[in-house]
């Protein structure tokens, strides 16, 4: 079993997801500022 540097692309899509999912919480729970992005 060999260990690659470079994750898969399965791998590389869900830390995107989750990385997006974690922006995204943390935006929701400042609602109470308006974005102005």
């Amino acid at each position: 079993m060999s260990i690659s540097a470079v994750p898969e692309p399965s791998t590389w899509g869900m830390m995107i997801l989750g990385f997006l999912g974690l922006g995204w919480m943390t935006d929701r729970r400042k609602n109470s500022t308006p974005s102005f992005a």
